[in-house]
């Protein structure tokens, strides 16, 4: 089993999100943060995008390394801002994406979900390998809750049932139960538990 491993992120919350459930999930591994500003290609999936940044992260980060990409994909809007969230994110932010669906006044119209790649390299193993996590529910009329950040104010997680919610109204604890990176978190756990077992 690793003990030590690189999150390549210049986002504090997500690296906050990610040792939060990584060691609670994996005791005894020692999560580091490697900040850098690393290349984005355009692309046209996340994973592509992935691929690319974690092997400019590997010059940064020596040893075991992960990094992700992630982003808003909205069915109305044909999945903008999708692998352009980082720069919508900055450019029209929470109330441009608001505005784009100002005449989408029915749920069933405001459809979206949040997906996740994790791209993890192991010294020992010299391989890339990607992990996905999604969570499905729609935009909010509002930008509601002071938590989280990104696009959380104005995203309604389907799960738990029942949940009207922003992300940004959600506990940690409440997100990281429910959220695309701790899903593409968990699958790297069971493929990390599998891989290592004895």
């Amino acid at each position: 089993m690793i003990n030590h491993i690189w999150f390549a992120t210049g986002n504090d919350h997500k690296f906050s999100e990610a040792r939060d459930f990584l060691v609670q999930a994996l005791p005894g591994l020692q999560l580091e943060q490697c900040k850098g500003d690393f290349p984005e290609i355009q692309a046209s999936s996340l994973e592509e995008v992935a691929r690319y940044k974690i092997q400019a992260a590997m010059d940064a980060c020596p040893g075991n390394l992960f990094i992700e990409d992630a982003g808003l994909f909205i069915s109305c809007l044909h999945g903008f801002p999708g692998v352009y969230s980082s720069y919508v994110k900055k450019t029209l932010d929470c109330d441009g994406i608001l505005k784009l669906l100002g005449d989408k006044q029915e749920k069933i119209q405001r459809v979206a979900y949040f997906e996740t790649c994790t791209c993890v390299f192991l010294e020992e193993m010299q391989e890339i390998h990607i992990f996905k996590g999604r969570i499905d529910g729609h935009i909010g009329f509002k930008e509601r809750g002071a938590r989280g950040f990104g696009f959380d104010p104005i995203f309604i997680p389907d799960e738990p049932a029942g949940n009207e919610l922003t992300f940004a109204e959600m506990t940690p604890v409440q997100k990281n139960a429910v959220s695309h990176r701790t899903r593409a978190l968990n699958h790297f756990k069971q493929w990390l538990l599998q891989s290592h077992s004895p």
